[in-house]
């Protein structure tokens, strides 16, 4: 009788790493022994790192946006796979029009200090 093949841990699906083909051909090209740099570059390519995690926090990326960065923050609202292509557009909208009253009122303030402390100083 024909049995049906066994799966073994090895058998199963792994998480695909970009950097996974290149680790097997350094194998290779080595004699079957991988480097020091190998092996710890191919377990740092399956950890999610700290910043993408951050960069899919809706809060934070809006609050680096607002309390930080204004318009320079933009990248980081692209980046994020948190918001939708619509949501984006919208808050890049949002974001440029804050920058822009940010920066207004920055001139608007610095104009009536000169004048205050060119008054003072007559």
């Amino acid at each position: 009788m024909n049995e049906p093949p066994t799966i073994n841990e090895n058998d199963r699906l792994q998480p695909y790493s970009p950097a996974q083909n290149y680790h097997q051909a350094a194998v290779l090209s080595t004699g079957g022994q991988p480097s020091n740099a190998i092996k710890q570059s191919a377990g740092a390519g399956n950890q999610i790192s700290a910043s993408d995690s951050l960069l899919d926090n809706r809060w934070f990326i809006l609050g680096v946006i607002f309390l930080a960065m204004m318009f320079l923050g933009l990248p980081l609202l692209w980046r994020s796979r948190s918001f939708s292509l619509i949501e984006k557009a919208i808050w890049t909208v949002v974001v440029l029009v804050y920058s822009a009253v940010v920066i207004w009122l920055f001139v608007v303030v610095m104009k009536w200090s000169i004048q205050q402390f060119s008054q003072a100083f007559q």
